[in-house]
C-alpha cells in the first residue's frame, strides 16, 4: 500500500517535470549547454565624444563583441577600437570603447548587444545630462528604467533569464553656446 501511494507521487512528480520542460522549450528562453548561468552586471559610462569607459563584471567577455569590433558587419569598423583588461579570477572587466556608438545625420545611437544566454544581465548607462534623448529600443524580455538628475541621465536596463540581450539608445548632442 505504501509502495504504491509513492509510486503515484513519483509519477505525478514525473508528470509535472516533463510539463515545465515542454512548457521551458516552447518559450524559446532556455540556456543551451554552453551559456546555462552566465551573468554580466556592467557600468557604461558615456562621453560626449562616443566613447565610453566600461567597468563591472561578466562570467564570459566573449559575448561583448565590442570588445573584438571587427566582428560588425558594419564596414567602418576597422575605425573602431577598444582596449581592455578583464581578470580571470574575478571576472572584472575594464574597457575603454568608441566601438558602442555610431552617428548617422545628427542622431547618435549607442548600441549594446551581448550574443548568448544570460541568467543574469545588468547594465546601467551614464549618459551626459545634456543630451536629447530619443528613443530607446530593448529586446524582448529585457526592461529598462530612465532617470535623470542635474549631471547625468541614466538608462538602467536588466532581464533575467533571457537570450541575445540588445539596448540601442538614440541621442542628440546640445549644440553649446558659443560666446
Amino acid at each position: 500500500m505504501v509502495s504504491m501511494v509513492l509510486l503515484k507521487k513519483i509519477l505525478m512528480g514525473s508528470a509535472i517535470l516533463l510539463s515545465l520542460v515542454a512548457a521551458i522549450q516552447a518559450s524559446g528562453q532556455y540556456p543551451d549547454s554552453g551559456a546555462a548561468g552566465k551573468n554580466l552586471s556592467l557600468n557604461v559610462h558615456l562621453l560626449d565624444t562616443g566613447q565610453a569607459l566600461v567597468v563591472g563584471y561578466v562570467d564570459d567577455p566573449r559575448g561583448l563583441i565590442f570588445l573584438r569590433p571587427t566582428q560588425y558587419t558594419d564596414p567602418a569598423a576597422t575605425r573602431y577600437a577598444s582596449r581592455y583588461r578583464y581578470e580571470n579570477e574575478t571576472h572584472q572587466l575594464y574597457a575603454w570603447t568608441d566601438a558602442l556608438t555610431f552617428k548617422q545625420g545628427d542622431t547618435w545611437r549607442l548600441m549594446f548587444q551581448c550574443p548568448g544566454f544570460y541568467a543574469e544581465y545588468r547594465v546601467i548607462f551614464d549618459l551626459p545630462a545634456d543630451l536629447g534623448l530619443g528613443r530607446i529600443n530593448s529586446s524582448e524580455g529585457l526592461k529598462y528604467v530612465v532617470s535623470a538628475s542635474n549631471d547625468s541621465l541614466t538608462v538602467i536596463s536588466q532581464g533575467y533569464d533571457i537570450r541575445n540581450p540588445s539596448i540601442t539608445i538614440e541621442y542628440q548632442q546640445s549644440l553649446e553656446d558659443s560666446d
